[in-house]
């Protein structure tokens, strides 16, 4: 089948180290949208680990979040 990718038996052996960026780029949650927004475009991609004060993983922005929260703003 065309446009399919063929994924091994092994599958479920995978961790996320197996197949992230080794240092993805994140941005902290208390940052502004907009610059969520600024680096996803800039680097190409659909979303970003947010991480706390500490580095700690606590979320992830993609690029259909800041559509929805967009599109909901008041004028």
């Amino acid at each position: 089948m065309r446009g399919f990718i063929a994924l091994p038996k092994s599958i479920h052996l995978l961790t996320a180290r197996d197949i992230m960026t080794a240092n993805p780029i994140s941005i902290e949650q208390d940052a502004d949208l907009a610059d969520a927004a600024r680096l996803m475009a800039r680097h190409n991609i659909s979303g970003l680990p947010v991480t706390d004060s500490n580095g700690k993983l606590v979320g992830i922005i993609t690029k259909s979040d800041i559509t929805r929260a967009t599109a909901t703003l008041k004028q």
